[in-house]
């Protein structure tokens, strides 16, 4: 009898341009850590609180950037005024309480990446 596959967890990967200002913007702005950085293959990971975002050099600009990532966290209020103080908040992107029964707000990096923010409710 085969045994069922377990799924453990997913990690996107976002577009980047340039990998040091995507390392500033991820460690100085978001409060990520760089775990690697791989210069010759235009990729970098990075950790916050055991969750993993990877970026890697894809030939976009930010105006054509589709990468999206959705983030859930838990108590989301300390997260988004951090994030407001860093001046990273999307204008379109404030926190609200979706009728999907999420609390969210959103985040565009440097490159055009949408980072969606939300806490269930």
């Amino acid at each position: 009898m085969s045994e069922k596959t377990t799924f453990l967890t997913s990690v996107p990967i976002l577009a980047t341009g340039d990998l040091d200002q995507s390392v500033d913007f991820y460690t100085n702005k978001l409060g990520f850590t760089l775990v690697n950085r791989f210069d010759e293959a235009g990729y970098l990971i990075f950790e916050r609180d055991g969750v993993y975002l990877h970026l890697s050099y894809f030939d976009c600009t930010p105006e054509t950037n589709p990468y999206t990532c959705y983030i859930y966290v838990e108590n989301i209020e300390p997260l988004y005024a951090e994030y407001q103080a860093a001046g990273v908040v999307h204008p379109n992107g404030s926190l609200e309480t979706k009728p999907y029964s999420m609390r969210e707000f959103g985040v565009l990096d440097h490159y055009g990446n949408c980072l969606r923010i939300g806490q269930r409710v």
